[in-house]
């Protein structure tokens, strides 16, 4: 049993890292997406979306590790935000999905390294 936890702190914290490069990318990303379309505008956004993948993968094998103690992140919640920006990303435009972007993904990034910070400090 400890030897999960401790598989869980590592896949949080190697994460982290990458969740950190995410909210850094996505304010570029959405700059594109309002009008400084660039060649690759598209590649660089479905990069953007598997790496948001990859965090829900990791959130999904670590949440009972991150609510171990008390309820830090609530997994419907957390659906709602990632549904809601699938809504948007469907049918666009490229200006409503930038701030979907902001509302919903950037939001939930932010309460999943709020939430390893709290957890594997």
């Amino acid at each position: 049993m400890e030897d999960l936890k401790q598989q869980q702190k590592e896949a949080l914290l190697t994460v982290q890292d990458y969740v950190q490069r995410l909210k850094k990318a996505i304010p570029n990303a959405c700059g594109e997406l309002r009008g400084d379309m660039l060649d690759d505008t598209e590649e660089y956004v479905k990069t953007i979306l598997n790496g948001v993948n990859y965090t829900i993968e990791v959130l999904r094998r670590t949440l009972d590790y991150i609510n171990a103690d008390e309820d830090i992140i609530d997994k419907e919640e957390v659906n709602g935000l990632i549904t809601d920006f699938m809504d948007v990303y469907r049918v666009g435009p490229n200006e409503k999905i930038a701030d979907a972007f902001e509302k919903d993904i950037l939001v939930y990034l932010e309460k999943l390294d709020t939430a390893i910070s709290k957890t594997c400090a």
